[in-house]
């Protein structure tokens, strides 16, 4: 299972090809700003060893919480 990451120093976590410190860099900063938007809840780090994929066995469950949490309708009849 893929490892949500709410940490500011990524300290002994293996990186892949893509996920290095300027990553995390980035990360950082859009955590800045979400926290200023006031909605800091909306956004992770999903550390897998799936490589730079947008599907895999260990990002799937992140991005479809991500989904059911923040995109998905109330089915209204």
């Amino acid at each position: 299972m893929a490892e949500v990451v709410d940490t500011d120093v990524p300290g002994g976590h293996h990186f892949g090809d893509s996920d290095d410190l300027q990553s995390w860099g980035y990360f950082n900063r859009a955590r800045e700003v979400y926290k200023l938007l006031g909605i800091p809840e909306r956004i992770e780090f999903v550390l897998t060893d799936d490589g730079h994929k947008a599907n895999g066995p260990e990002i799937d469950p992140a991005w479809r919480a991500f989904f059911e949490r923040w995109l998905k309708r109330e089915a209204r009849w």
